[in-house]
């Protein structure tokens, strides 16, 4: 999805990243500085769908929202993520 103020900075769910279209140059902004492929879930402290929900803020759109089971805010393009809310899962490992 563009930037609202720069519509040469894409952000893009597939990898979460940002990508600038003048620099040809993406950057990831995933909320945890590792690949978590591979790890099974139980062993995660936030868990995201292939399918997450990743948006601009239609009130500001300098902030960002991604949702797993905790829902993360950012305002600085990905920098640093805030959880904004609990874990909205039950987090039954016997289910």
């Amino acid at each position: 999805m563009p930037d609202p103020l720069d519509p040469n900075i894409v952000s893009r769910l597939s990898a979460t990243s940002v990508y600038d279209h003048r620099t040809r140059q993406a950057r990831n902004i995933g909320i945890y500085p590792y690949n978590t492929s591979g790890h099974g879930a139980e062993n995660l402290r936030v868990r995201f769908q292939w399918t997450a929900p990743l948006l601009i803020s239609p009130h500001d759109p300098k902030t960002l929202y991604h949702a797993g089971n905790i829902v993360y805010k950012t305002t600085d393009r990905g920098n640093t993520w805030k959880a904004v809310s609990p874990d909205l899962t039950r987090n039954d490992p016997s289910k």
